[in-house]
């Protein structure tokens, strides 16, 4: 009888064992994925430490001044931009990319200083499907999972993708490091065991389908994230996702916004150039108020209305150039627009930077700069514009009748421009304050902005006075 007892005993005890390791064998693997990128038959991890925990954004916001009368909102493509606009201390420059064989464009600005240091670039990027991701993995190709999944909405998981926290030491007391780093083995090894414990008790709190999905989230953020995301946020108040990217040598933080539209992730860049002390101010700005707003043809003549009934001189500087770059960017494959924009780009002064990308655009595109100047010593011809081509990339080839010595000529033509022009603006900056009797000791940044932004605008009351500004030419927004 005592026999028989030990026997049923161990025999209970014995299934009672395999009964709870088998219970506990999913979060043992579960565990081993998110810590160790364990890899199995039914799932291959494929992520970095950096997509496991995302976090509510809670920007600050960018309070009134003065300076925003020096701003005029624009619509480029698929968002509303405020640009400078007769500023004292910025500009903006058109980007515009192809980027692939099928001619594919993106569109983007680059804000710099007057004397032509970068400070903030924006980027608009193409749109991309955002769908079931099912097929990924073989575990979720499981019936009873598939089911489960195919439930979740995909706003629910978009949301999830950026807020939820899949790490497991997140309730760690504030002295593990310490404990760590300690010498002492014992202490560590204690550590190492309670920890272990600790995430176990939190992960059996999980049900099976809640280790699918967060397992389903992590493949999301593998497939749809940067794999050199360094932190990624959501805005919940703007329903904006916030990804950090790695700062590289040359201080360059690059930041990708990203929002849902339509079941398509819409995004754009900002690129900061840290540099520049001005550069936080004007990315806040830029985060504020970028939104998307749908891109219409009927867009595109209601901002060359608007453009046409600015004074000539106005239409031949930047507020022109912006009038038409918006008009364009909703009719990009209107190839007369793109040849009106850069006929009135050569008639104002000092535009190389901005003609620029035009030139490369319709060269590549139509195998023409579209200029309307014949001077070989004063613009860039076909072949000069092929030489900007050739040079940035080497895979498009020169046009036909022009030879190496010939492109290599002309583009040191254009950059021996772009430096005169740049170097007339340092000169003029000298001049000015080489006559100028104000005060020049500032004790910050700040302080100098605001006695840039009040000297331009007494000259601007003056000129008005005087006549030289056309009382019509007012802010202009379109919604």
């Amino acid at each position: 009888m005592k026999k028989l007892f030990i026997i049923s005993f161990l025999l209970f005890f014995f299934f009672f064992f395999i009964a709870i390791s088998a219970y506990l064998t999913p979060f043992y693997i579960y565990k081993k994925i998110i810590q160790e990128n364990f890899t199995t038959e039914w799932y291959k991890p494929n992520f970095t430490s950096k997509m496991l925990a995302g976090s509510v954004f809670s920007p600050s916001k960018l309070s009134e001044s003065h300076e925003d009368r020096y701003w005029k909102l624009f619509h480029i493509k698929d968002y509303k931009i405020f640009l400078p606009i007769n500023h004292p201390l910025l500009t903006a420059n058109p980007v515009v990319n192809i980027e692939d064989e099928k001619d594919a464009v993106t569109l983007g600005l680059q804000f710099i200083t007057q004397n032509s240091h970068p400070i903030i670039d924006i980027n608009f990027n193409k749109n991309k499907k955002f769908q079931t991701i099912l097929g990924s993995q073989k575990l979720f190709k499981i019936a009873i999972f598939e089911s489960y999944l195919e439930k979740k909405a995909l706003t629910n998981i978009w949301t999830d993708m950026f807020l939820k926290d899949l790490s497991l030491d997140s309730n760690k007391s504030k002295n593990d490091k310490a404990v760590v780093e300690s010498d002492n083995f014992f202490k560590k090894w204690f550590y190492n065991l309670y920890a272990n414990f600790e995430d176990t008790l939190n992960l059996i709190k999980l049900s099976y389908t809640d280790l699918i999905y967060n397992l389903y989230i992590l493949q999301f953020r593998s497939i749809y994230l940067p794999s050199n995301a360094l932190s990624f946020f959501y805005d919940d108040t703007r329903n904006l996702a916030i990804i950090e990217l790695a700062i590289d040598g040359r201080m360059v933080k690059n930041t990708i916004v990203m929002f849902l539209s339509n079941g398509y992730i819409e995004s754009y860049s900002i690129v900061q150039y840290l540099s520049d002390l001005s550069s936080s101010e004007l990315y806040q700005r830029m985060y504020d108020t970028i939104y998307y707003a749908e891109s219409s043809s009927n867009i595109s003549k209601l901002v060359y209305g608007q453009f046409v009934d600015l004074p000539y001189y106005a239409k031949t500087n930047d507020q022109g150039m912006f009038y038409l770059f918006s008009a364009w960017s909703h009719k990009i494959d209107d190839k007369e627009f793109l040849r009106e924009i850069i006929r009135f780009l050569e008639r104002g002064q000092s535009n190389l930077l901005k003609l620029q990308p035009f030139y490369y655009y319709a060269f590549k595109k139509y195998g023409t700069n579209f200029s309307s100047k014949r001077d070989d010593a004063n613009s860039l011809s076909s072949s000069s514009a092929s030489s900007l081509s050739s040079s940035d990339n080497p895979a498009i080839p020169s046009p036909p009748g022009s030879n190496a010595s010939t492109v290599d000529g002309k583009l040191e033509e254009l950059k021996d421009k772009i430096t005169e022009e740049n170097d007339g603006k340092m000169e003029k900056m000298r001049e000015n304050s080489d006559n100028k009797e104000e005060a020049t000791n500032f004790k910050n940044p700040n302080d100098k902005t605001k006695y840039l932004l009040q000297k331009t605008k007494d000259e601007e009351i003056s000129d008005k006075e005087s006549g030289k500004i056309d009382d019509d030419n007012k802010s202009m927004s379109f919604d």
